[in-house]
């Protein structure tokens, strides 16, 4: 599963590359959990702000904030509990070089509103990057597991996100994603303001 995640995270960091995100640019990520991509890239020199409903995982990823700093790194990062769907409300808007979301859009029980509150906190020309979100297989195999817990689960086509990016106003739209992906393989999308 380590592996997992670090070959994500890289694949992250190449589409940042891609689209010229640069470190010390001002990146907002969502559903950040416990802040560790948040904390790995503010470490590589991006202004980072990370966002979870949580606020239990915003008391575990201050830590990671006071962990760096008794390393001698003084990171710009912070972390702010608020849901995604109003994310633009508790951040300055038009004032992220990019939003990111990694395998967190299918939890938001309003996944549009999501997407519409991140273009409002990006600047012009800024990247919303969508990362590992589930296919519309994702839908059936978690139907039962979201049941028992009473967790949101959806999976999304590509189609579907596509055509509401470009509803919200995001102009272009690059896909990293597999070509082929029969429904099960995980979206990766970039967008541009």
């Amino acid at each position: 599963m380590g592996r997992t995640y670090l070959a994500d995270f890289s694949k992250l960091t190449a589409c940042l590359e891609m689209v010229k995100v640069s470190p010390s640019a001002k990146i907002l990520e969502l559903g950040c959990g416990s802040g560790w991509m948040a904390e790995f890239l503010a470490v590589m020199g991006y202004d980072m702000t990370g966002t979870e409903i949580a606020e239990e995982e915003i008391t575990d990823a201050n830590r990671r904030i006071r962990s760096l700093e008794v390393k001698g790194f003084s990171p710009a990062l912070k972390f702010v509990a608020t849901p995604m769907e109003s994310v633009h409300t508790v951040v300055a808007a038009d004032s992220f070089d990019a939003v990111f979301v990694f395998a967190a859009l299918h939890h938001a029980f309003e996944w549009r509103e999501a997407i519409r509150s991140s273009f409002a906190c990006l600047k012009p020309g800024g990247w919303f990057v969508i990362c590992d979100e589930p296919n519309v297989l994702h839908i059936f195999i978690s139907y039962r597991v979201a049941k028992l817990s009473k967790t949101h689960e959806i999976g999304f086509s590509k189609s579907e996100l596509v055509t509401e990016l470009r509803k919200t106003g995001f102009r272009k739209i690059i896909s990293t994603g597999a070509k082929l992906h029969w429904w099960f393989r995980p979206h990766w999308l970039l967008a541009q303001k």
